[in-house]
């Protein structure tokens, strides 16, 4: 049987263990998250038409896209500027190796904009980035769409 003595120390222990645990560290911006390390390219799905067929349907493009360009990285700067880097494997030569753009958020931080563009954000950790593009051919249609996932 425990002696009220011992319940108390036990009860006081939980308490002291309890308060070091706990986490007080303030949760990251999306601009943080978005602008700490570098992104790769690990999925890539076009929702449409692919093959004209009237059929929607999902398309893997991450199979289908090059290595040359899979390796490539993009860093994003809290000032609003980019960088993506071409990887080890270059997929054309005459291409510089670097080039310069612009982001923002938009709409409450639930779009970023890159180039003119607005793309959806359906995820944003401190490893991972996942973002649709809304008709990435500019068909007309709602209902094409690519949905891209990087990671650090």
């Amino acid at each position: 049987m425990f002696s009220t003595k011992r319940l108390i120390y036990l009860i006081a222990m939980i308490i002291v263990i309890a308060a070091c645990s706990k986490n007080n560290d303030k949760p990251k911006s999306k601009t943080e998250l978005l602008t700490t390390g570098t992104w790769k390219l690990k999925a890539a799905t076009f929702h449409g038409d692919s093959d004209g067929n009237g059929s929607i349907e999902d398309v893997d493009l991450f199979s289908i896209i090059p290595d040359c360009a899979k390796d490539d990285v993009t860093t994003y700067y809290p000032d609003g500027d980019a960088l993506n880097e071409e990887g080890p494997t270059r997929c054309d030569p005459t291409i510089p190796e670097t080039y310069e753009f612009n982001w923002e958020f938009k709409e409450n931080e639930t779009k970023i904009n890159t180039g003119g563009k607005d793309f959806i954000i359906l995820e944003l950790t401190s490893t991972t980035l996942k973002y649709i593009i809304p008709d990435p051919y500019g068909t007309g249609f709602n209902e094409y769409k690519a949905t891209v996932t990087y990671s650090h």
